[in-house]
């Protein structure tokens, strides 16, 4: 991870460079436009030269989930810099074998995922149908001799297939967290506790792979669909989770699905003492379903460990923070 680490900070002084230079191209006239175009061109052969050599580094099939946020971002880059070329090709000079090149090698980048996805939008697809298309694709694409993820045949996927693909090998090799609490006592915490690494697993993969890799087929473009926009609002689940996973939407078999969004959450009731009891949440003026327990009950019952004392009912200005605090729906507290 070191040795990737040192090739990010290259391709970080790399970017600084390029972006310096298009600065000055952008911003001269003239003959001196025409000298930092031919800087501009330049630089951007060389930094593409550079993004090209680091690929192979971040795909090792042995190591291939550790590293697979730094690929995004490696792959993020090469299919910029490709579309960069491909957009501002007359006026960078190239020429149209140039541009011919690079516009073949971004369609072998991201060609799997764009038809799948652009069939689907034609005909209308149901967005869970389209999934197991995309599921489909990525099998297909890694040779059938049985030997699924050999370096040959990850280097022969294209960038969002190989994404997906490491991203399902790697949620397959998730270690379940040790529960804090004892389950006889406190039922559901071995399972939640399990449930707790696989949504930290899925959170990480979503914010720094899996939206970029929705986005990777339209960076030289193509029109984006709606589909692509909606799959990149997925709800994500940080904690605090709760000790109940009846509800939970994730598993050890499978990610949250893509749903539309639901209500804005309002208000939240909670009760607890030195443990949570119960939770039930208001979505604009319906309250949900009451999870755990709920009741009000006398103020003098205050002989037992778990005191039954209401925390009481706020109201949560959530603009901001109704999509974390979802999460609690779905990780029933009990």
């Amino acid at each position: 991870m070191d040795i990737l680490r040192k090739k990010i900070r290259g391709l970080h002084d790399n970017m600084e460079n390029y972006t310096r230079v298009w600065e000055d191209y952008k911003d001269s006239s003239g003959e001196e436009q025409m000298r930092a175009r031919d800087t501009l061109k330049t630089t951007h052969i060389a930094f593409l030269s550079v993004v090209r050599a680091a690929v192979p580094k971040f795909r090792v099939q042995r190591f291939a989930v550790p590293p697979l946020p730094l690929f995004s971002l490696v792959a993020n880059v090469h299919l910029m810099l490709l579309s960069d070329g491909i957009r501002h090709c007359i006026a960078w000079g190239y020429s149209e074998k140039n541009v011919n090149t690079m516009s073949a090698e971004f369609k072998k980048k991201t060609a799997i995922y764009s038809g799948a996805t652009a069939t689907a939008i034609d005909l209308e697809i149901p967005t869970n149908i389209v999934d197991t298309w995309k599921d489909a694709y990525s099998d297909l694409a890694v040779p059938a001799s049985g030997s699924a993820g050999n370096e040959e045949g990850y280097d022969d996927l294209d960038y969002a297939t190989y994404a997906y693909k490491v991203y399902r090998k790697g949620r397959g090799q998730v270690k379940p967290y040790r529960a804090k609490l004892n389950d006889a006592d406190n039922r559901g915490s071995t399972a939640a506790a399990a449930l707790r690494a696989y949504a930290d697993y899925d959170s990480g993969m979503v914010m720094n792979m899996l939206n970029y890799a929705e986005y990777w087929p339209y960076l030289a473009g193509d029109k984006m669909p709606e589909y692509v926009l909606k799959r990149s609002d997925r709800e994500i689940f940080f904690g605090p989770y709760g000790r109940h996973t009846t509800n939970a939407t994730w598993s050890e078999s499978g990610e949250a699905p893509i749903t539309d969004r639901g209500p804005r959450i309002t208000s939240a009731y909670v009760r607890g003492w030195d443990d949570i009891d119960g939770l039930q949440m208001r979505y604009r003026d319906t309250w949900g379903h009451a999870y755990g327990r709920l009741l009000r009950v006398r103020l003098n019952n205050l002989t037992s460990r778990r005191t039954n004392t209401s925390i009481g009912l706020w109201n949560a200005a959530v603009e901001s923070m109704d999509r974390t605090m979802a999460m609690l729906h779905h990780q029933a507290i009990g």
